[in-house]
């Protein structure tokens, strides 16, 4: 089935802004029911030379009553944002300060939530696995043994201590081990078509749960939206001069310091080595 790539910011708003499919999404992410009460959309506009080709980024906000596995239910803040690059931690900082520090404007029964964020990255972790959950478990600092007891049993902590969820998408596998690896079947980018803000995603194969297909449906339905097309294809050719612009820079800093250790007499070999340039391109310096 083809459907919208949502590593592209228009195709994942579009997602999240129904919010039986964000309910549903962000449920099976993090393995308990969560009922919906708001929404807010955040939008950073990524400034470049060529409006046409300029596009925003987005964080989602959900204020969400969760239910635990013991049947308890509390108020929270879900964070819900997307990054292609490193260079979006500072972005993400400043975004948790303000959730922490500005709640004068909310309404008493919301103030001071509790915070789960939930990062979906088109970068590589450091993780042997495409999904991880910070751990909320207690560690007696003293003994260094683990406490049967986690930051959710003490109000005070918890609202202190919140939970991440961290989604490595290029870890993605098309080996489905779980519901959750199915669902995120729809941000394997292995799927990605030739126009790159669509992929192509084999449904039958993966046995995706009925009631998983809600997202499934709901990206399906994006493309045949002609100005959302638009956009997507309007994103997907900026991506490619972001792309191009990357690997020219880096291509020039390994052309100079191929040059340094060419002119400190180390042997071609060794800066074919070191720098990952052939060996043509260091004969020519």
């Amino acid at each position: 089935m083809l459907i919208a790539n949502p590593l592209f910011d228009s195709a994942f708003k579009f997602l999240m802004q129904d919010l039986t499919v964000a309910r549903h999404f962000i449920s099976v992410i993090l393995n308990r029911n969560i009922e919906v009460e708001g929404f807010e959309a955040t939008e950073d506009a990524l400034i470049n030379a060529n409006s046409e080709t300029g596009f925003s980024s987005q964080r989602m906000d959900f204020h969400a009553t969760i239910t635990e596995k013991n049947g308890t239910k509390r108020k929270v803040l879900i964070e819900l944002q997307k990054s292609h690059t490193l260079t979006d931690i500072s972005r993400f900082r400043r975004y948790l300060a303000k959730s922490y520090y500005d709640t004068d404007n909310l309404p008493k029964n919301i103030q001071h939530e509790e915070i789960i964020s939930i990062y979906i990255l088109g970068f590589k972790l450091n993780i042997p696995v495409a999904v991880v959950k910070t751990s909320t478990q207690l560690i007696d600092a003293g003994t260094q043994e683990l406490l049967n007891a986690n930051t959710d049993d003490d109000v005070f902590m918890r609202k202190l201590h919140h939970e991440s969820i961290f989604i490595d998408t290029t870890k993605l596998t098309r080996k489905m081990q779980n519901r959750v690896d199915r669902l995120l079947a729809v941000f394997n980018q292995s799927y990605m078509t030739e126009n790159k803000f669509s992929l192509d995603v084999p449904v039958d194969e993966l046995t995706i749960a009925d009631d998983d297909l809600i997202v499934i449906n709901r990206l399906n339905y994006a493309l045949l939206d002609k100005k959302l097309r638009h956009e997507l294809s309007v994103q997907a050719e900026y991506q490619m001069v972001i792309d191009k612009e990357i690997y020219t820079t880096k291509q020039s800093a390994k052309l100079e310091i191929a040059k340094l250790m060419k002119l400190d007499g180390l042997s071609i070999e060794n800066i074919v080595k070191y720098s990952g340039l052939p060996k043509e391109e260091i004969d020519k310096l």
